[in-house]
């Protein structure tokens, strides 16, 4: 059977400590909005700013100002990250979600259980 998207990206997630279900992972297109979302507000920022918000934990501000209403288990990737704060966590979800999409294209398909399904009935 088939892994899908979510389930793929929870797997992911959890490589880095992230623990999050796959139900909590919303599809591809709405992962990718927020993930697009959060990284262009952040780049709207002069360079000072950029680099004062890359050294703070900024997941209270985001979820405050609507940042992951699309997916709220997100704000756990950002307010509990091991790996530092902004740019950092933000690429390694977003290799995460990548790898995810890529898992999804490369998987084989489902084995074929029944001859006669491809060749119907002699």
């Amino acid at each position: 059977m088939s892994k899908t998207y979510q389930e793929f990206a929870s797997e992911n997630l959890a490589g880095f400590g992230w623990d999050m279900a796959a139900d909590a992972i919303p599809d591809l297109g709405t992962s990718k909005r927020v993930m697009n979302g959060i990284v262009a507000w952040f780049n709207s920022n002069p360079e000072t700013t950029r680099r004062i918000l890359d050294d703070s934990n900024i997941s209270d501000g985001l979820w405050n100002q609507g940042f992951f209403t699309d997916w709220p288990a997100l704000y756990q990737c950002f307010s509990q990250s091991t790996v530092g704060w902004f740019a950092s966590t933000y690429d390694d979800l977003v290799a995460c979600l990548e790898r995810a999409q890529r898992a999804v294209d490369e998987q084989p398909s489902d084995p074929i259980s029944n001859v006669n399904e491809v060749v119907g009935d002699g």
